[in-house]
């Protein structure tokens, strides 16, 4: 055997190699002669690398398999690690993001030099989880989206526990056994806690950040013997169908509108109770006063009233009773005293502007005729005007007088 591989052609050194007529493991594959010749070596014949051992073995497999990642299937059981795992699996699924109907996978490298698998999970129809949702009252189906990390921690756990023939293992494989484990533990842990905590769509919604820990929590679990650990997990969406959002919508508006009547009626009432007590407090005072408060005002304020004071025994209801039907006796006294007041002003104001429209009419001719015939007669026919129009206003003066006298006393002497 050679001590010095440094003038050795490559062509030489590959035969000597691939006869074994020269240890692979002698090779110092830091000079690029001898690194050369150990990957054309390999390329011709594969089943060299079975024969690496020792200290330097990882670094020689990792020189191979960073060259042609299908040198990984030529290598025993036993010279698997984790670090040749993930060399493989990346360089075999790299540019192999898979994207079916609802789901999608991507493949990336952590800073640590590790597989991650990005995956991404909307519902499809006929996927969604169906449920009886007890906030709301009616059976429901709900729609979801999901997004997952997770990082290979040991790739060979991984592919064992796939358990294909390695040559047969690609993104296909992975990508449907990740698709099985994170969807199936997905559907069982929203299920699961929906049923178990008695809640419905608001509530879940509400508590998202608590069950994505929940179910990162038991999908750890599972993905624990496949050498994998879940990084991140996130619930980026969740809906209920259209058609029962449409109901609930209304649903929310007619309780809306409920309230908005309750909150109207109330404070109606509220300003009836308060006009009411100003008003008998007005009446109270000045009992000669025109009592104008209706009938439903009074039976407004006194349901506001019985319902702000929760007054619920007999005696106060009898006692409220009793009070409205002194207002209302009360109210028919004082009506009977104003039926004929309201016509006495109109009938008044109505002389007057005859009275003086005439008035000022003669005074008029008595001074055209000043001016037209002589002093004289201008003078006889101001005095006779005035004369006639103060005996008529004399007279008008006692009527209306007496009028007023027999309103307030109701025509009694």
């Amino acid at each position: 055997m050679r001590t010095n591989f440094d003038n050795v052609p490559i062509e030489t050194l590959v035969q000597e190699l691939i006869s074994e007529v020269e240890d692979v493991n002698r090779l110092n594959l830091f000079k690029q002669n001898q690194r050369t010749a150990f990957l054309e070596a390999i390329k011709k014949r594969p089943k060299l690398l079975q024969n690496v051992k020792g200290l330097n073995a990882e670094h020689f497999l990792t020189v191979a398999i960073n060259a042609n990642y299908k040198n990984f299937t030529y290598l025993k059981r036993e010279q698997y690690s984790d670090k040749l795992a993930q060399i493989f699996l990346y360089k075999r699924l790299e540019n192999q993001d898979i994207t079916d109907k609802n789901e999608k996978l991507i493949i990336q490298k952590s800073f640590d030099d590790r597989i991650i698998f990005n995956y991404m999970y909307s519902t499809i129809e006929g996927d969604e989880l169906y449920y009886f949702d007890k906030e709301l009252g009616v059976p429901a189906s709900l729609k979801s989206g999901l997004k997952v990390s997770i990082k290979v921690v040991d790739a060979v756990a991984l592919i064992e526990k796939l358990d294909t023939y390695i040559t047969q293992l690609g993104a296909n494989k992975i990508c449907s056994t990740l698709t099985d484990i994170i969807t199936s533990r997905y559907k069982a842990c929203l299920n699961d806690y929906i049923a178990m905590n008695d809640v419905g769509y608001y509530t879940l919604c509400a508590s998202s950040s608590i069950l994505e820990g929940e179910i990162k929590e038991k999908m750890s679990e599972v993905f624990k013997e496949y050498g994998i650990i879940v990084s991140e997990l996130t619930i980026q969406k969740l809906a209920i169908p259209k058609d029962i959002q449409y109901k609930l919508e209304d649903q929310a508006f007619q309780i809306r509108k409920k309230r908005a009547d309750i909150e109207a009626d109330a404070e109606f009432a509220e300003i009836s109770l308060k006009n009411y007590e100003e008003k008998l407090a007005i009446e109270e005072k000045y009992p000669n006063a025109q009592h104008t408060l209706t009938e439903y005002e009074k039976d407004l304020a006194l349901q506001r009233f019985l319902i702000k004071n929760g007054i619920q025994r007999e005696q106060d209801i009898d006692h409220s009773i009793k009070l409205s039907q002194k207002e209302d006796k009360k109210d028919a006294a004082i009506a009977q005293k104003a039926d004929v007041i309201p016509e006495v002003p109109q009938k008044k104001n109505v002389f007057k502007i005859v009275y003086f429209v005439f008035l000022a009419l003669f005074l008029t001719i008595s001074f055209i005729l000043m001016g037209a015939v002589g002093i004289g007669a201008g003078f006889i026919m101001l005095g006779i005007t005035i004369i006639v129009f103060g005996l008529i206003a004399a007279f008008m003066h006692e009527k209306f007088k007496k009028q007023k006298v027999e309103v307030i006393t109701g025509g009694n002497k």
